[in-house]
């Protein structure tokens, strides 16, 4: 369904602009748009604005403005002591962990307790936020922990067929190529260990 349009007065608008910014100062352009609509919406016109409405008409229109963007710190700004110590607690110590909550925590043991020690590097991937880890290892346990299966996989309706692990790059799937031997699953895992 398409968005409606909401129809806006153009002079009125860049009106209520020029008297928002002469009567005060804005510390973010936010507070600026809000302003607007209020004065805009304060003339009764057929239909209200909302602030972002406000926005996206001015941008579009290209009406001169002053009040600078908010988006980060501006430059020559400084943090307060405050501030600092508010991003560093937040930051938990200065390192960032993956996967901290509990029901994540949980998951991990238990893919741990389930899979076989042979597998354990990629859980160790997949816990520091490891995407292909993941796929390879769903694929590996989709074929029971036999990775040797996984490039001769015949799920044409799986959602990971055409990204699996150890594929041959051979469109028989029969055929083995020195491809194959150089990135057997046995090779492969004992690089990563």
């Amino acid at each position: 369904m398409a968005r409606k349009s909401v129809e806006v007065n153009k002079e009125l608008l860049t009106k209520c602009v020029v008297d928002a910014e002469a009567a005060q100062t804005f510390s973010t352009q936010q507070e600026l748009w809000q302003k607007v609509a209020e004065l805009y919406n304060a003339t009764k016109p057929p239909v209200e604005i909302t602030f972002s409405v406000a926005c996206l008409r001015v941008k579009a229109w290209e009406i001169l403005f002053a009040t600078e963007s908010s988006k980060g710190r501006r430059k020559g700004v400084k943090l307060s002591d405050e501030q600092k110590a508010a991003m560093k607690a937040g930051r938990k110590g200065g390192k960032r962990t993956k996967f901290t909550s509990t029901a994540a925590q949980k998951s991990l043991a238990l893919l741990r307790e389930k899979t076989p020690e042979k597998f354990w590097p990629l859980v160790d991937k997949i816990a520091k936020g490891s995407r292909a880890a993941a796929g390879k290892l769903f694929c590996i346990q989709c074929m029971g922990y036999n990775s040797s299966e996984v490039k001769r996989c015949t799920g044409l309706d799986c959602a990971y067929f055409l990204f699996r692990p150890y594929q041959s790059g051979s469109e028989d799937e029969g055929e083995a190529t020195e491809a194959d031997a150089e990135t057997s699953p046995e090779n492969e895992l004992a690089e990563v260990a």
